[in-house]
């Protein structure tokens, strides 16, 4: 029963966000439901290594992909990914696209209720986490949305703002928030030299 809460609950923010993008919001729904109905069957991660090196691990009820190179995990971040088999891994909107394998791998029984992702976190005084990393690797004013680091940074925050309104927190910290603070330190999301150095 509460699987099937879960279930209607994605299901009627994937519909909304559907409506609001476009009219053929009914092509999609199908397709939604089946990826809400494999991960409510989820229990086990995925993990594969990639050709250029690093291992995948794909979270059973978030379908988020990340990557371990040296000890280090980041967020994998859209498009097509090589594995040292040959295979392919897709991601998409911060998601994978759950191929073959990644379905047989996840047992078709219920699994016991997952604990909840960190919801419901600190307040937030002024910008979030990953506001803020939208602006230190896109610039104030956009003056670096073509770099590398731009995209990535959007897609976090739109995941930010996406656990903040399922779990009826808005104005709270999430698990996204806290990647964000991670990528605020990483390399990757160099600071737009533009940004006048405002925090």
């Amino acid at each position: 029963m509460q699987t099937n809460t879960a279930i209607d609950r994605t299901m009627r923010g994937h519909a909304r966000a559907c409506q609001a993008r476009s009219p053929w919001s009914f092509v999609w729904a199908p397709a939604v439901f089946a990826l809400a109905l494999a991960q409510a069957a989820a229990a086990d991660d995925w993990s594969g290594n990639l050709r250029g090196g690093g291992e995948v691990h794909v979270d059973p009820w978030t379908n988020r992909p990340t990557v371990t190179v040296d000890g280090k995990e980041t967020q994998l971040w859209d498009g097509v990914h090589k594995l040292d088999d040959g295979r392919e891994l897709t991601v998409e909107s911060g998601r994978v696209v759950p191929n073959e394998e990644i379905l047989e791998s996840r047992r078709p029984s219920p699994p016991p209720e997952p604990a909840p992702e960190k919801v419901g976190g600190e307040p937030i005084i002024g910008r979030s986490p990953c506001e803020n990393l939208v602006r230190q690797a896109c610039g104030a004013d956009g003056a670096c949305t073509e770099s590398q680091a731009c995209r990535p940074a959007h897609q976090l925050l739109d995941m930010e703002r996406e656990e903040q309104r399922s779990a009826g927190t808005p104005g709270r910290t999430t698990y996204t928030s806290e990647k964000c603070l991670e990528a605020q330190r990483d390399d990757f999301f160099a600071r737009c030299p533009d940004t006048g150095g405002t925090p």
